[in-house]
């Protein structure tokens, strides 16, 4: 199972400067624009009023649903949360490596890259206690499972690496495109996203042999697998391409409102996090976006738990929790618990 292939997640100096510091949050059409910001400010002091008006912001990345509850990495602190699917609060806030940005789960552990340390953190979800840190290879962005086996994504080193599941250990290292930062599996084979090169590559699992390459859209950062076909994130195009992965022919390609930064596939339909715009719902057959909902204008990561839509705004640090039936906001939580050790 993988879910830590949804996310949309790159270094954080390269999320820094391709969105900036500006915070743009749509309420309603009705509603003028800083008649919006002042509703969703508002709104969220009142649902997650931080400790310290002063405490420095998480920079946040990654997002997953483990089944029960919903994990975020708040990449400043070097921390990763766990909130509760019932109210959105944070459980708990661990101490992990530093600058944690992906997240996989495998059934049984939370999985978290730690960008600065070169090394991944496995976590069990049950107990969040820390059952090993392994090295991989420079900057991992991203992690995806196969169901034995955990699929490291280092964007600084052009590279994948595997490592077993069950202990930890590094079975190989394989090379793919330029600057990778998403992956996922599709059942048959890991695909991996390559932001550099604008393509993606698709990689045997049993021996990480690269079966092939096949070009996408403009600065893809993101993947998704909905049972049937790979739809991928193209940032610099404001696309979504929709692939085959038997053949990797290109099924279609689809304008969106602006930039995509992540994208995952829940319930019957496509939802991608659109930059400076909020989540756009895409119907599979046609690839045509069937509505908006407002998120937050920098979005980086998108989960779905049946039900709910959570979408954690990179800059501030809150997880917006929405209706997936209409996008109605249900709640906003924040990530400055102070973290603590796990157990």
């Amino acid at each position: 199972m993988s879910i830590g292939a949804n996310l949309a997640v790159r270094s954080p100096r390269g999320i820094r400067h391709a969105l900036g510091v500006c915070l743009l949050v749509i309420l309603g059409a009705s509603v003028s624009s800083h008649a919006r910001q002042d509703l969703f400010a508002a709104f969220r002091a009142a649902q997650a009023p931080p400790p310290n008006p002063d405490a420095e912001k998480p920079f946040a990345t990654g997002l997953l649903f483990d089944g029960h509850n919903v994990w975020a990495a708040d990449t400043r602190h070097g921390s990763v949360a766990e909130l509760s699917t019932g109210n959105g609060k944070v459980i708990a806030a661990l101490q992990g490596g530093s600058a944690p940005t992906g997240l996989a789960f495998d059934g049984t552990n939370i999985w978290v890259t730690n960008h600065d340390d070169n090394s991944v953190t496995k976590l069990g979800a049950n107990d969040r206690a820390i059952v090993g840190t392994y090295p991989v290879g420079i900057a991992p962005v991203a992690a995806a499972s196969d169901g034995a086996n955990i699929w490291v994504v280092n964007q600084g080193g052009d590279s994948v690496t595997k490592l077993r599941g069950a202990d930890g250990v590094e079975l190989g290292a394989y090379g793919v495109g330029g600057s990778p930062v998403a992956d996922v599996f599709d059942g048959t084979n890991i695909w991996v996203v390559n932001r550099g090169s604008d393509s993606v590559t698709e990689l045997r699992p049993s021996d990480g042999a690269v079966v092939n390459a096949y070009p996408v859209g403009s600065t893809p950062v993101a993947v998704a697998f909905d049972g049937t076909s790979l739809w991928i994130a193209n940032s610099e195009g404001d696309s979504v391409t929709e692939m085959r992965p038997s053949d990797g022919a290109v099924l279609g390609t689809f304008e969106l409102d602006g930039s995509p930064l992540a994208i995952i596939s829940g319930g019957t339909n496509i939802w991608v996090a659109v930059h400076d715009h909020g989540i756009e719902e895409l119907r599979p057959s046609d690839g045509a976006v069937v509505a908006t909902y407002s998120a937050g204008g920098h979005a980086t990561s998108i989960a779905f738990d049946g039900q709910v839509l959570w979408a954690l705004n990179y800059d501030d640090g809150y997880v917006i929790r929405l209706s997936a039936a209409n996008g109605k906001m249900l709640g906003v939580s924040g990530l400055l618990a102070a973290p603590g050790p796990a157990n």
